[in-house]
C-alpha cells in the first residue's frame, strides 16, 4: 500500500501539532506510534491530555508496532516533496519510509514505557453525537482560541438548550461564538482550548462524540474528520462561564475586511495601549488615535455611535473572521463591538476601553 507524498505531507502536518520535533522534548510527545492491525495502518500521536489518530488505509503488512522518534519521522515525512508515493513499513528493529524512486529511511525503535490517552469506543445508542460539515472544524478553530492560562478562560464551552449545540471561548477582551450545530437535549460540555488550535487541517465532514462518563476513566470527547481522530479530555463543568448580555447596536459598518484591518493596524501603535475610538455619523466612518492622528475610511457604514477600543485587538478579530467583507456593529460607550465576516455569521465580541 502505497500513499502519495502530498497525503503523507498533510498525515504529518497534522500529526506535528500533537507531537514535538524538539530535540528534547518530553515524552510522550516525543515519540510516535505506527500500528499494523487486522489489516489497517494507522499512526498516532498525542499525550495524556489529546491524542490524534491518523488512519492511513488498508495494508497487507502483518500485524506489528512500532514507536519511533517524532522528530526524524516528521521532519522525513516533510521531505516527501514533489510528486511520488511512498509506504510505511513497521519492521523488526522500528520502521522505515520507502518511495517509489527506491529511497530509504529506516526508524529505529525509541525505548522506554509511554501512554497516550486512548479512545473510549463508539457505542450504538450510548452518548451524543454532533455532525458538522466539510470545512467546519478549520473554520471554528480560527475563532475558538483563548489565552489565559486558568478557568475559565482556558477552556471553550460546548452548550445545548434543544435548539443547537454553540460553542463558545473567551478571553479577557474577545469572546467567540460558532454555530449552531444540530443537537437536542440539554447539556453542556468543557472542552480544552489548546485541541482546537490542532484540529484546523481537519477539513472533512463529520461528528463530536461525547461518551457516557462511566466509571473512573477521564470523561473524553472525540473529533471524527476523515482519515482523523482527535480524543481530548472533557474538563469538569464550570458554572461561571462568563456571558455577554445581547444589546441593540447604533452604529454599523461594512466594507472590504482588509482595508479595515490595515486601517485599525495602521493606527495601533500610536497610543499607550493601542487605543483609538471609533465614531461613525450617517455615512461617515472615522478612527481617531491618541496623537490627533485619524483615518477616514471610506466604506459603508451608517447610525450613530463613538467608542474607545484597543485597535490592536478589533484587528485581530477581524483578521479572523471568514469572508471578503466585514461588519462591524457597536453603541457609544459602555458597549462591545460585534464584528461578522460575510462567510457565515459566527460574531466575535470585543470588549470596548475606557
Amino acid at each position: 500500500m502505497t500513499i502519495s507524498f502530498s497525503d503523507w505531507r498533510e498525515y504529518g502536518e497534522n500529526l506535528g501539532r500533537f507531537a514535538s520535533i524538539r530535540e528534547r522534548a518530553d515524552s510522550p510527545q516525543d515519540r510516535i506510534v505506527i500500528q499494523n492491525k487486522g489489516g489497517v495502518q494507522k499512526v498516532i500521536a498525542g499525550d495524556y491530555g489529546k491524542t490524534i489518530i491518523v488512519t492511513v488505509g488498508e495494508t497487507d503488512q502483518p500485524n506489528g508496532r512500532a514507536v519511533v522518534g517524532s522528530r526524524l519521522l516528521l521532519t522525513t515525512l516533510k521531505t516527501l516533496k514533489g510528486k511520488g508515493d511512498a509506504v510505511l513499513r513497521v519492521t523488526a528493529d522500528g520502521a522505515a519510509i520507502s518511495t517509489t524512486f527506491g529511497s530509504e529511511i529506516t526508524l529505529d525503535n525509541v525505548t522506554g514505557a509511554f501512554k497516550l490517552l486512548t479512545p473510549q469506543p463508539y457505542v450504538e445508542g450510548k452518548g451524543r453525537v454532533i455532525r458538522f460539515d466539510e470545512g467546519f472544524l478549520p473554520s471554528a478553530s480560527k475563532y475558538l482560541v483563548t489565552t489565559a492560562e486558568h478557568r475559565p478562560f482556558n477552556q471553550v464551552l460546548g452548550e445545548c438548550k434543544g435548539l443547537g449545540f454553540m460553542l463558545r471561548s473567551c478571553d479577557d477582551h474577545i469572546m467567540a461564538e460558532v454555530g449552531p450545530l444540530d443537537a437536542e437535549d440539554y447539556f453542556t460540555v468543557h472542552f480544552p482550548d489548546h485541541v482546537f488550535p490542532a484540529l484546523k487541517g481537519l477539513e472533512s465532514a463529520g461528528g463530536i462524540y461525547i461518551p457516557e462518563h462511566t466509571g473512573p476513566q477521564v470523561h473524553q470527547a472525540q473529533f471524527g474528520a476523515g482519515k482523523y481522530r482527535v480524543i481530548c479530555v472533557i474538563y469538569p463543568d464550570y458554572g461561571k462561564f462568563p456571558r455577554v448580555a445581547k444589546q441593540d447596536y447604533t452604529a454599523r459598518v461594512t466594507g472590504d475586511r482588509k482595508v479595515l484591518v490595515d486601517a485599525f493596524k495602521s493606527l495601533a501603535g500610536r497610543h499607550t495601549y493601542h487605543r483609538v475610538v471609533m465614531e461613525v455619523s450617517g455615512d461617515s466612518f472615522i478612527i481617531r488615535s491618541g496623537d490627533n492622528g485619524a483615518a477616514k475610511v471610506n466604506i459603508d457604514s451608517e447610525g450613530t455611535g463613538t467608542l474607545p477600543v484597543n485597535a490592536s485587538f478589533i484587528a485581530k478579530v477581524l483578521s479572523a473572521v471568514d469572508g471578503k467583507n466585514a461588519t462591524v456593529e457597536f453603541s457609544d460607550s459602555p458597549s462591545n463591538v460585534r464584528v461578522t465576516g460575510d462567510k457565515n455569521g459566527w460574531p466575535l465580541l470585543v470588549s470596548p476601553m475606557n
